[in-house]
């Protein structure tokens, strides 16, 4: 008997930074990473890169980083396991910053020649990308925190939404080329996309100027415009964009990173909620309702969830947290191509504990409780009862 069984064509996979990370010696050795995703027998992975270290200096890229990126993905290759390259995980450059970051369209230049730079070295190795991860996280959170005045809100969101738009153009312009330079290495098969950050959204009273419509307009600003801008070219109110774009189609796939339950304004004060140890409230239903709503806007396409994660430092939740975002997803209906779990190797450098492995007492890397979960769930395709019994059942979340 089984609790529930994954579209035979869905792929499960993980998070990783490569091995071209801000701080290579944080996480330790990727080559260790790639095989903890043999060990898992993920088949594909989201692959971070940083920008910052492989262009310290602004058209200056570091050899050295771009070697180990492209050793990093023939392990992959070679272990068949298919690499998603996610460009921006880390924040962008120091001289990037510098020069405005993304409150200036006129840097958009300056990633275009970045991406064209790592596709002509990687191109024929990889043929899915994400441009943008969380975009409208980036460019919105410091507005979503904001708890001064009703006008300083208003003025920040004007500021987010422009940032939001650059991002927005660079993400198209970006989608364009990276078709063009694979298309004339020979190839056929490149999908681009991005990803978004999607949350169940309630609001505090704390946002009187956005109560009155509630969550609607929250889920407009926050999910929709993006969206549409990205996808489409589609800027409405307060986007703008600030390069001429042609409506049109710029993505091949739909990238969710979902967040559980986001309070607009702060906390409200929920009682008993169920959060992690970070205090992340966890709504596992709510990832099936923001990827509906995500597809009203874009169109039918295949659907990656790319990013689902929990901070579980004592793994007594992890299996329970994985279990129930699956089983919405197996049960939706929705065009789910793709699920990464985000979140590979618990250094436990930081207070962030999220990942399927940690080390043992002399250590070594090795795969966590919930990681053997993981593992069983892509040999097995899905959640039998017996595996629910073993790994799933009495968990609970902090409260």
């Amino acid at each position: 008997m089984s609790r529930f069984v994954l579209d035979p064509d869905m792929l499960l996979g993980v998070g990783a930074s490569a091995g071209v990370r801000e701080k290579p010696d944080v996480e330790g050795n990727w080559r260790e990473d790639v095989l903890l995703m043999r060990e898992l027998g993920v088949k594909t992975c989201c692959l971070d890169v940083s920008w910052a270290r492989l262009e310290p200096e602004e058209s200056l890229f570091d050899r050295n980083a771009l070697d180990d990126l492209r050793e990093e993905i023939l392990l992959l290759r070679g272990l068949h396991i298919l690499p998603l390259l996610r460009f921006d995980r880390d924040t962008p450059p120091d001289w990037f910053l510098k020069k405005g970051g993304w409150e200036n369209a006129d840097n958009i230049r300056a990633w275009l020649l970045y991406i064209e730079r790592v596709v002509r070295e990687i191109g024929h190795l990889v043929c899915e990308y994400i441009t943008f991860i969380e975009p409208n996280a980036y460019a919105m959170h410091a507005f979503l925190s904001d708890e001064r005045s009703q006008a300083h809100r208003v003025r920040a969101m004007m500021s987010a939404s422009h940032v939001m738009s650059v991002m927005a153009t660079a993400h198209i312009r970006a989608y364009k080329l990276i078709h063009d330079l694979r298309r004339g290495l020979g190839f056929s098969d490149t999908k681009v996309g991005f990803s978004l950050q999607m949350y169940m959204f309630r609001v505090s009273h704390r946002m009187e100027f956005v109560r009155a419509g509630g969550t609607k307009n929250v889920e407009k600003w926050f999910h929709k415009q993006p969206l549409s801008a990205m996808a489409t070219g589609h800027f409405t109110l307060p986007m703008r964009a600030p390069q001429r774009i042609r409506p049109g189609t710029y993505c091949d796939f739909l990238g969710v990173n979902y967040g559980g339950m986001f309070t607009w304004g702060g906390n409200t004060g929920v009682l008993h909620a169920r959060r992690d140890d970070l205090g992340r409230e966890i709504n596992a239903s709510g990832i099936g309702k923001c990827c509906r709503d995500a597809l009203d806007v874009v169109g039918d396409m295949p659907i990656y969830i790319t990013g689902i994660s929990i901070a579980d430092s004592r793994d007594v939740s992890r299996a329970r947290f994985i279990s129930e975002h699956l089983e919405v997803l197996s049960a939706s209906g929705l065009p789910v191509a793709r699920v990464y779990y985000q979140g590979l190797f618990d250094g436990k450098e930081e207070n962030n504990a999220c990942g399927l492995a940690g080390t043992d007492e002399n250590g070594d890397r090795m795969l966590l409780r919930s990681g053997s979960f993981f593992a069983e769930l892509i040999e097995e395709k899905g959640l039998s009862e017996e595996m629910y019994q073993n790994y799933v059942a009495g968990q609970e979340y902090p409260q």
